[in-house]
């Protein structure tokens, strides 16, 4: 009798844990240590006279090499990203103590303004440009950039 309900007991997690699978899969926000957890909990209280399916296994392998390798191609766009947004600020840096004219004023009605640059900015991810007559513009709106004034 104490057999009967400790295998009950198994049954019931090894079904808890496939509906947590399952809930896991509809939703694919499981990290690689999840996913590693779950596998291992998986192995750990299958049941020994119907052991786990070889090719489910290998398909959730799968799952993991697909998981790891998304992971390592997300980390890379973000070290790609940062790197870009460090080249910007050094390319826009030397903008710094030129004169640039540049576009103000409202699309109807623009005007051309020329400053000196001082310092510049990101805002939002955009490179923006400190000028020494207190404007702010875009690197975008800039039409001509000088050597400073001496």
């Amino acid at each position: 009798m104490p057999e009967g309900i400790t295998s009950n007991s198994q049954t019931l997690s090894l079904e808890e844990f496939q509906k947590q699978q399952k809930n896991n899969r509809a939703s694919q926000n499981m990290d690689r240590d999840a996913f590693l957890k779950l596998l291992m909990t998986q192995l750990q209280n299958q049941d020994p006279l119907e052991p786990m399916d070889d090719k489910e296994f290998v398909a959730q392998m799968a799952q993991f090499s697909s998981l790891e390798q998304m992971t390592n191609l997300n980390e890379t766009v973000q070290k790609f990203t940062e790197e870009q947004k460090q080249n910007q600020f050094v390319s826009h840096s030397d903008l710094i103590g030129r004169q640039v004219m540049y576009e103000a004023g409202s699309d109807e009605e623009p005007e051309i303004k020329e400053s000196l640059v001082t310092s510049v900015a990101f805002k939002d991810g955009k490179a923006e440009l400190i000028l020494e007559s207190g404007d702010r513009t875009s690197v975008n709106k800039v039409t001509l950039i000088q050597e400073g004034k001496e």
